[in-house]
């Protein structure tokens, strides 16, 4: 990402906090349940959608959601570092739990995965959800105190903040960098392009140079496409749709799946 979109995000997240906090205050009063906050919005997602987790092809697409006959499918990409893929359960948390009828492609709208990456970047709601999502991870309060205290134990060293943010927080860097400017913790947007630039194993160096544990920069890499099996099953016992129905709908997710995984 350029600085001049970077700043363009900054600028438009400001203008959604009062839009968006009724939804992440109603979010918030269920304090997790008792469960680590990504198990929180896995569960949550569980039960409103069919959940998979599989390996995309390509690493601009956190998580992809479609609609095939009134069934709700999420992807999310096992690809990605955990840090983002954490992201990313709260992200399409937000489309499922607060825009029940937004962005629900279906598999026969997008050819390629280039496309699926363009309209993601450049849709109002996938910006609503990030916004979403960087609120519930990195609480306004929570983070301008973690911050205040690392500005003092790290002075003149922002490698070393952001890196502690990112663990801290199990925050992709370009989220802690969005935070940092949104809540006007840094004016300065010169520092940014640094880590704008960054690759994932550049951030993975970051962390390691700051004495911090890379691990939420590891993908998952795991894939629960059996899951499909059991799904079709309970639909079965349950005679909740015919089998041809059935078969033609698998016939158009595998197609989805099969254009956007990793594989054969």
């Amino acid at each position: 990402m350029d600085v001049e979109k970077f700043i363009r995000i900054v600028e438009n997240n400001k203008g959604l906090e009062k839009a968006l906090l009724p939804y992440i205050n109603d979010f918030k009063k269920h304090q997790w349940d008792g469960l680590a906050p990504v198990l929180y919005a896995t569960k949550c997602l569980a039960e409103n959608v069919e959940l998979f987790v599989l390996p995309l092809k390509s690493k601009q697409i956190g998580g992809l959601h479609c609609r095939i006959k009134n069934n709700d499918f999420v992807i999310l990409n096992s690809n990605l570092p955990r840090c983002k893929i954490i992201f990313t359960s709260f992200h399409d948390l937000y489309h499922y739990k607060y825009q029940p009828s937004s962005t629900k492609f279906t598999a026969e709208e997008f050819c390629t995965v280039e496309e699926l990456a363009d309209a993601y970047s450049i849709d109002q709601a996938e910006i609503e959800a990030n916004f979403f999502a960087a609120n519930i991870i990195m609480e306004p309060s929570e983070f301008k105190k973690a911050y205040a205290a690392l500005s003092v134990y790290y002075p003149n060293d922002l490698d070393a903040i952001v890196s502690n943010l990112i663990v801290n927080f199990s925050a992709p860097l370009e989220a802690v960098l969005l935070r940092l400017f949104e809540l006007e913790l840094l004016s300065d947007y010169s520092v940014a392009d640094k880590y704008l630039n960054m690759n994932d194993d550049e951030v993975i160096e970051l962390l390691i140079d700051n004495n911090c544990d890379k691990v939420l920069m590891e993908p998952l890499g795991i894939s629960n496409l059996s899951k499909l099996d059991v799904y079709i099953e309970k639909i079965l016992e349950y005679e909740l749709m015919s089998k041809f129905d059935i078969a033609h709908n698998k016939e158009r997710l595998m197609k989805l799946i099969k254009r956007v995984t990793v594989g054969d």
